[in-house]
């Protein structure tokens, strides 16, 4: 019996220490910016915007017609790897959150909101009056908050979910992972009263954000919205599968 109680008190301690160190180290779980700044490719504006504490974000400036389309990318890499969000027609704003692709500071759910509004600012600044915010993965969550703010002409929602919460639950499901998580981004409030036009796009073959959390996501808004499943497609490899339905999308709403 002493043999089974030190065992349990043992394991319970790895427990709480593990639960201790997601605690302190989950935004290194759950950002992983490329810091550095990547060269300007051709037909690009390279621009730096202030966001509202001072930092400095990085990011590529695409002119053409409105609607714009504000880029908010998912926790990995930088703006580089989003060239196939850029419309022909439409003007796009490619942006590197703070810490990601040589943008100052350090992601968070509020500093990443913030330099939306930001990115948003500068947009309106160069004469555009109507956006459409294009959310990859986590961008979805960013693209979800920044709207109840700033309502915007479209949203395009790719590979997300309505509660990051969830996501991190099923990514760690012997930890209590949704309740000890800093950055949820959860819009579960405010996604039933986004009214504008809406595509939600999803692999589905995603297993790092899996389908069921795309489908969740889409029921959670209002309408008009459109659902869009990639049969074959995954997380990182979808951004090209669906250029046609996004020029479709994005011309209606010129």
């Amino acid at each position: 019996m002493r043999r089974l109680r030190r065992a349990l008190m043992f394991a319970a301690s790895v427990y709480a220490l593990l639960c201790v160190a997601m605690w302190l180290f989950q935004r290194r779980l759950q950002y992983f910016p490329d810091p550095s700044d990547p060269a300007a490719p051709p037909g690009a504006e390279d621009v730096t915007i202030d966001s509202t504490d001072g930092v400095k974000l990085r990011a590529w400036y695409f002119p053409g017609a409105d609607p714009a389309v504000l880029v908010l990318h998912g926790n990995a890499g930088h703006r580089a790897h989003r060239l196939q969000y850029c419309s022909p027609t439409h003007a796009t704003l490619l942006l590197d959150y703070r810490g990601y692709g040589g943008s100052t500071g350090s992601p968070t759910e509020a500093g990443l909101i913030d330099d939306a509004e930001a990115a948003v600012a500068w947009l309106k600044t160069r004469g555009h009056k109507r956006l459409v915010y294009l959310g990859e993965s986590i961008g979805c969550g960013v693209a979800l908050a920044l709207a109840a703010r700033q309502p915007p002409a479209a949203l395009v929602l790719q590979s997300g979910a309505i509660d990051y919460g969830d996501v991190a639950q099923g990514a760690y499901p012997f930890l209590p992972a949704k309740w000890i998580m800093k950055d949820r981004f959860d819009n579960r409030d405010t996604a039933g009263g986004l009214t504008c036009p809406k595509l939600v796009v999803h692999g589905k073959r995603d297993r790092i954000v899996p389908i069921k959390h795309g489908q969740r996501l889409f029921d959670a808004l209002a309408e008009p919205k459109r659902w869009h499943a990639i049969a074959g497609r995954g997380h990182n490899n979808i951004g090209d599968a669906y250029t046609d339905v996004l020029r479709e999308f994005l011309k209606k709403r010129a």
